[in-house]
């Protein structure tokens, strides 16, 4: 089998990245959302905000925070596939 990865690995930091637009980090992929805080509503620390959401298998829905600087690749043709 061969496969062929077209994808623009090229990186970029979080904060270029638009609400809605998926990536990948470490392996795992994301999708960046609105900015949204635990229920508890604080702010204290990082842990508390959230900026992207997990759609990796295993992980789908875990809410995590990026910094503006961190470093990610966009994939830019995303198909969703529903069975």
């Amino acid at each position: 089998m061969k496969i062929k990865d077209n994808r623009d690995k090229t990186q970029r930091s979080f904060s270029d990245l638009i609400v809605g637009d998926i990536f990948t980090s470490v392996g795992f992929y994301y999708m960046k959302t609105e900015k949204s805080y635990s229920e508890s509503g604080k702010t204290t620390c990082a842990g508390d905000e959230f900026n992207a959401v997990c759609l990796s298998e295993g992980y789908i829905g875990d809410k995590i925070h990026f910094k503006p600087d961190e470093k990610v690749i966009l994939i830019d043709d995303v198909t969703l596939v529903l069975n």
